[in-house]
């Protein structure tokens, strides 16, 4: 039998990295550990709007991968949390993965042309097609028998 733990966690990515706007928000703060930045400095940054930042943060910090390490003026600066052992194994990870050499290249569509011929039925002829037909019952009747 599965426990709690089991059956909440197989899906630990998808709840963290839930949008596309924190992948790159988390690629930023792994890129720049070492200051901390206001969300505007963090949307300049990412190229992300203003309000997807602040939509984001909350999340960030509640799943512990940022914190806001000081407040400038009316800003709270935030920062990659680097004593928090997730971040290091993510940062790790990302390191590994960036790596691998077909991360580099942009996804090619596959020819739609080829797809379609792929799955084009062999024959269209009615011919043939009437003479599957006897040749499906042979073989009906030899297993039943």
């Amino acid at each position: 039998m599965e426990s709690a733990h089991d059956v909440s966690s197989y899906d630990i990515l998808s709840r963290i990295i839930r949008t596309p706007a924190v992948a790159r928000m988390l690629d930023f703060f792994l890129d720049h550990k070492e200051f901390d930045y206001s969300v505007a400095e963090i949307a300049q940054k990412t190229e992300l709007s203003l309000t997807t930042v602040v939509r984001e943060i909350p999340h960030l910090e509640k799943t512990r991968l940022i914190i806001h390490n000081r407040k400038v003026g009316k800003s709270m600066m935030y920062k990659l949390d680097t004593n928090f052992k997730a971040v290091s194994l993510l940062d790790a990870f990302v390191l590994e993965m960036s790596q691998i050499p077909f991360l580099d290249e942009p996804p090619r569509p596959e020819p739609i042309q080829h797809v379609l011929d792929e799955h084009k039925p062999q024959t269209t002829d009615n011919e043939n097609l009437g003479s599957l037909i006897p040749m499906m019952q042979n073989q009906t009747k030899q297993e039943n028998n």
